[in-house]
């Protein structure tokens, strides 16, 4: 279910940031190079519910006859579990994912959504068992593992571990800009801001937004390269990178919204810190302007929940 919180000015990714993970997740696979993260490294209790999950077995080898009959089945449940995944029901999904893998012990894909399906329970240490199982085995699906382990240790946060991933899947020789190295990059700036090295999240941000291709310029992208000029002290090419943000927002409401792993800057998040840059900028009428508008957005019924008073 989703949450709201009262900003607070730390480097999130923004709205958004979720698609950007998920673009990730459906190109990046086959970049892994051996490189896998201990399970029980980033999970010793503080964010799990749960401790008592064993490890995966290791993958068996084919069956024959026997797996083949039981393959159909186990993609009934899978398909169920995704359903109900989408559905925002990861409970109920995770009891599907566990009879397609109880059915297929070899079902990969199944070892890899459930383990998203916990982060999204916030059992974190049984994401990384499911995740890091996936990863250690070379297929299709272990550089998708490693950028939802990556997603566990920037919301937990652990920003250098999760920039470690990006780097690893970045080091390939560069080619075409594409959606995953955009989304990669992206994220990285994110993980840069908050080890407070702006200038590297600029660059890296810059990357994506000076391609030729409009379809890279997205709000999460103008979102860190204004959070680096702030950083840089450089407010009026903040304010007018918030503005680009917030181009590419919808309009739905004020504070930060929490999913899982997940954190997003609504558009009235970004306004604040347009406002902010404004005010570093002497620009007192716009600020004000922002603010104004913030206040409407706080008449909005937004699931019902009370929007947090910014100050």
């Amino acid at each position: 279910m989703m949450k709201l919180f009262n900003y607070s000015g730390s480097c999130v990714c923004d709205y958004r940031a979720l698609a950007f993970s998920l673009i990730c997740a459906g190109v990046i696979a086959n970049f892994w190079c051996g490189v896998t993260f201990a399970a029980n490294d980033n999970a010793n209790g503080s964010n799990s519910k749960s401790s008592t999950t064993a490890e995966p077995p290791a993958v068996p080898p084919a069956t024959g006859k026997q797996e083949d009959k039981a393959s159909p089945f186990a993609y009934q449940h899978f398909r169920q579990a995704m359903a109900l995944r989408q559905g925002l029901e990861p409970e109920r999904a995770l009891v599907e994912f566990s009879k397609a893998i109880e059915l297929k012990p070899d079902y990969l894909q199944a070892y890899l959504e459930r383990g998203r399906a916990y982060t999204d329970v916030e059992n974190f240490r049984a994401a990384m068992s499911d995740l890091n199982f996936v990863a250690a085995h070379k297929s299709p699906f272990a550089g998708q593992a490693l950028v939802s382990i990556a997603d566990i240790y920037r919301a937990k946060p652990d920003f250098r571990k999760a920039k470690e991933i990006y780097d690893k899947l970045l080091s390939g020789p560069e080619k075409n800009m594409g959606d995953s190295r955009a989304a990669l990059l992206t994220l990285r700036a994110q993980c840069e801001l908050g080890l407070n090295m702006p200038k590297e999240a600029l660059a890296d941000a810059n990357a994506v937004l000076q391609h030729e291709s409009s379809v890279y310029r997205s709000s999460t992208a103008y979102a860190a390269q204004a959070r680096a000029y702030m950083a840089l002290h450089q407010y009026q090419k903040a304010a007018d990178s918030y503005t680009q943000a917030l181009q590419k927002t919808p309009k739905d409401g004020v504070g930060i919204v929490m999913t899982g792993t997940q954190k997003f800057t609504s558009y009235g998040g970004l306004l604040l810190e347009r406002a902010k840059a404004y005010d570093q900028s002497g620009k007192s009428a716009q600020a004000k302007a922002d603010r104004a508008e913030i206040e409407n957005l706080h008449k909005l019924d937004y699931d019902n929940t009370p929007f947090p008073v910014y100050k």
